[in-house]
């Protein structure tokens, strides 16, 4: 345990730990501010890698998934405190994959720097989920003390609303390593109907809200009643077949047949050009959120030919439109689980990265009545930014 924090020495820092990406935010005049590492991200992937004894974070770890994947844990969030025959490994293929250490959840990397003799091998550590999670909050509260000039004291940390007891004890825990007294875990959602609730023009009304946070590994989509300012959640659904990396999947899949069209070389077929492929179809998405063009451009994809490509919104919405309808029926499937219809709902909370693409959004606006609010940036004008939703919202 960390040693209780005086009250007034407390620096809080509100920490929202996701599967694919990770946030951190402070208050500043009862306001919360998304800080932004020392890379410039505000949206920092939950990755780490290790580079001859160097310990890489973010998304300089996430750009070694192409060349050092075997030394880098990505997507390990959801295994903390879990049993390693619980555990779904599937989004680790293509980086350090999680081992069996007498039932407990484990990575082996090498995180030591190569000694004197250059001919030796480095002998690879044994790096427990709880202890990558540590290190990974460490990196966390690290730049928020730089980036503050003051050491963070203490946390509050979102979690999804399927986290058991277990899960929840082995992140406070995690927290605790290093070095953060946990003041509080408060749940994705409400911390999601928070951050607007906050807002110094919120009006607070008796009102039925589904979050949906749409993720890059997972969606969870929540039913919440607020009473008077009580939120009570009246139904949740965890998805892990529609999420951001459904659409990223998608665009590989359109642009390796373009490549292969012209080279007859399929780029999955290979580690590191699946690899390539995977990153660069990630940012065409994310291109393709902001403007409705996108240029798809990577050197040497496969077999040494270089490769570019244009693809503009519509022809993107075509091929992930499998993906989108799952969206839809997520969303619809939470809404009856909690014995409602779509007309008792007020508004609709996007949030997670994978609300940014418009064309969810305006499905979504389809599936409800007009006099439903849809918060995201494709449809309103006073959304905040999905990403950072979660993060505003611990601070309240």
């Amino acid at each position: 345990m960390v040693a209780p924090v005086d009250p007034n020495e407390r620096v809080v820092l509100g920490i929202t730990f996701g599967n694919s990406n990770s946030s951190i935010a402070y208050t500043v005049d009862d306001k919360a501010e998304v800080i932004a590492n020392e890379d410039g991200d505000r949206q920092i992937p939950t990755v780490l890698s290790y580079v001859d004894g160097d310990e890489y974070y973010g998304a300089q770890a996430k750009a070694f998934l192409i060349r050092n994947p075997n030394n880098t844990i990505a997507y390990f969030r959801d295994f903390l405190g879990k049993d390693f025959k619980s555990i779904d490994p599937t989004h680790c293929h293509a980086a350090a994959h999680p081992k069996d250490i007498s039932g407990h959840v484990s990575f082996t990397v090498k995180d030591k720097p190569q000694g004197e003799d250059e001919e030796e091998e480095v002998e690879p550590s044994t790096v427990s989920i709880d202890e990558t999670a540590t290190r990974y909050i460490r990196r966390l509260v690290q730049s928020a003390s730089d980036y503050l000039g003051k050491t963070v004291t203490s946390t509050v940390i979102t979690v999804p609303t399927n986290f058991t007891e277990k899960q929840r004890e082995a992140l406070i825990k995690a927290a605790n390593a290093a070095g953060l007294e946990v003041l509080q875990l408060i749940s994705d959602p409400v911390a999601a109907v928070l951050a607007y609730d906050a807002r110094k023009e919120a009006a607070i009304s008796d009102k039925i809200v589904v979050v949906a946070d749409l993720g890059g590994t997972r969606s969870d989509v929540t039913v919440i009643a607020s009473r008077g300012g009580m939120y009570t959640i009246l139904a949740t659904v965890h998805d892990y077949d529609f999420a951001g990396v459904h659409l990223d999947n998608a665009l590989m899949d359109h642009f390796a047949k373009e490549f292969m069209k012209k080279h007859e070389v399929d780029p999955r077929n290979n580690a590191r050009s699946l690899a390539k492929l995977r990153l660069e179809s990630e940012a065409t998405k994310k291109a393709l959120s902001l403007g409705t063009n996108a240029q798809f451009s990577v050197e040497s994809l496969a077999d040494g030919f270089d490769f570019s490509a244009t693809i503009n919104r519509v022809r993107y919405e075509m091929v992930g439109r499998k993906v989108f309808e799952g969206f839809n029926r997520l969303v619809e499937s939470a809404v009856k689980k909690a014995e409602l219809d779509v007309l008792d709902v007020d508004e609709v909370i996007m949030c997670g990265g994978t609300s940014h693409t418009p064309r969810i959004a305006n499905n979504l606006a389809n599936i409800f009545p007009e006099t439903t609010t849809i918060l995201a940036p494709a449809t309103s004008t006073v959304a905040i930014n999905p990403s950072e939703l979660q993060a505003r919202g611990h601070r309240h």
